[in-house]
């Protein structure tokens, strides 16, 4: 595996200069977490392959279906306990051609933390439906959450997530955001292999840590797009095509503006 580790002030001159910046690759974890609360030693080792094998029911506690998103306005602290759960609302392609399809989880408020929420949403595993952006730290549901009328979501953690990708798996969508945690989770591609695009996509926020993640599978399995900061640390990239990618000159939604962008690897 290809270490790969930038400064900040390293990474911000070449925003400057470029469009994009790739790193081919990441530490991996010193110390993974075990089994029982996070990412274990045998998920640093997960490898792309048929969901029927990476969402097996035994690997959870149970399954449980849902129909309709499930929003988070509270702050709180949400343990979904390691149940599996199942997606059986508005059907969507899940592929990386669609935006805008159906969410499984979105976190609109402030100062929450996420535990051990796993889903499925293939289209086909368990017999699930087709998911769009399965999961949305966003302060409202409509479109991409850019043009919310709040701010985006501040404080908030995501730990021990798993789940896969459909158009992104977990995007970062609303200006204003900062200080957001993904940790200790497995983030698999999107189910078909000739369909992969990001996994973690940051469209909008300041200070987004990425830590001790597994990603399994991916083109871009993080992307910071322009004015965006965050870290990515310890980190497991399994088959990632391109592990981060982060860019300067790429706006593409409202009221995203071009400039660097800004992470510590």
């Amino acid at each position: 595996m290809i270490s790969v580790r930038y400064t900040k002030t390293m990474l911000l001159a070449a925003a400057l200069l470029t469009t994009n910046i790739w790193a081919s690759g990441a530490k991996a974890p010193s110390s993974p977490s075990d089994g029982g609360n996070g990412s274990s030693n045998s998920d640093a080792k997960l490898k792309f392959g048929s969901f029927s094998d990476l969402f097996k029911t035994s690997k959870f506690n149970g399954t449980k279906s849902v129909t309709s998103t499930i929003v988070i306005n509270k702050a709180g602290v949400y343990d979904f306990k390691n149940v599996l759960h199942i997606w059986k609302g508005k059907s969507w392609s899940c592929t990386a051609e669609k935006e805008n399809g159906p969410q499984i989880l979105r976190i609109e408020a402030s100062d929450v933390t996420v535990k051990n929420f796993a889903y499925i949403g293939d289209g086909k595993t368990h017999g699930s439906k087709g998911l769009g952006d399965p999961i949305h730290v966003a302060s409202c549901g409509s479109g991409q959450g850019n043009l919310c009328s709040k701010k985006g979501p501040k404080n908030v953690v995501l730990d021990n997530i798993y789940g896969h990708a459909c158009e992104d798996m977990i995007t970062i969508g609303t200006p204003g955001g900062s200080n957001i945690t993904i940790k200790d989770s497995v983030l698999i591609a999107t189910p078909s292999k000739s369909k992969w695009d990001k996994t973690i996509q940051v469209n909008f926020g300041k200070d987004i840590k990425i830590y001790d993640n597994v990603f399994v599978g991916g083109e871009r399995c993080v992307r910071f797009k322009p004015n965006t900061s965050g870290e990515v640390v310890d980190n497991t990239f399994n088959g990632c095509n391109t592990a981060v990618q982060m860019s300067a000159k790429d706006k593409d939604i409202k009221p995203m503006t071009n400039g660097p962008s800004e992470a510590y690897l």
